[in-house]
């Protein structure tokens, strides 16, 4: 049986040519954060190289995290990044910081099983040949710097209950322009 290479400029719009994955079952922290700064999470990252400049790249994300707010107040944000670049954030708006997303719960004083999920998902046009790295990045959108913890609760004891340990996920798509 002969196998038949698909020109790729042949086919239709929003085909999809490549998928590469990457799944983060390790913790990370990031230490004393400084207000509106960005620590990239060691290992939640994956690059692609597209097959043309006029297709795009769909992302997809998942974060399981905590900041460890003295108030249980647990505003964790995330930032998608392109090359060191972030994309997809909010508009400028007077001081306030720009993220790509967030979530805010507040918890019990003493509550230390605390922990939220971010996902999001964006299609990117980088008009690209060249390999390219997309990455999550956790985004400080306190006014004092906290500590952050991925893929845990705030409390980490070993014997105690509900304090699992999580996955977090990247995920890219080329899509046919």
């Amino acid at each position: 049986m002969a196998i038949t290479k698909i020109n790729e400029p042949a086919l239709p719009s929003g085909t999809v040519l490549q998928t590469l994955s990457t799944t983060k079952s390790d913790t990370f922290t990031a230490t004393n954060l400084a207000a509106g700064a960005v620590s990239d999470i060691t290992g939640l990252s994956v690059n692609i190289t597209p097959i043309s400049t006029s297709n795009k790249v769909l992302v997809f994300y998942s974060v399981q995290g905590v900041s460890e707010a003295a108030s249980r107040v647990v505003n964790f944000a995330t930032t998608l990044k392109r090359a060191d670049t972030q994309i997809s954030i909010g508009d400028t708006a007077s001081a306030r910081i720009r993220v790509t997303n967030f979530i805010s719960i507040r918890a019990d004083a003493n509550d230390q099983n605390v922990g939220a999920v971010v996902a999001y998902n964006y299609l990117d046009s980088p008009s690209s040949t060249s390999e390219l790295t997309y990455e999550v990045g956790l985004k400080n959108i306190q006014d004092t710097a906290l500590t952050y913890h991925v893929n845990r609760t705030y409390g980490d004891a070993d014997n105690a209950n509900y304090r699992p340990r999580a996955t977090s996920s990247i995920t890219v798509m080329e899509v046919a322009g």
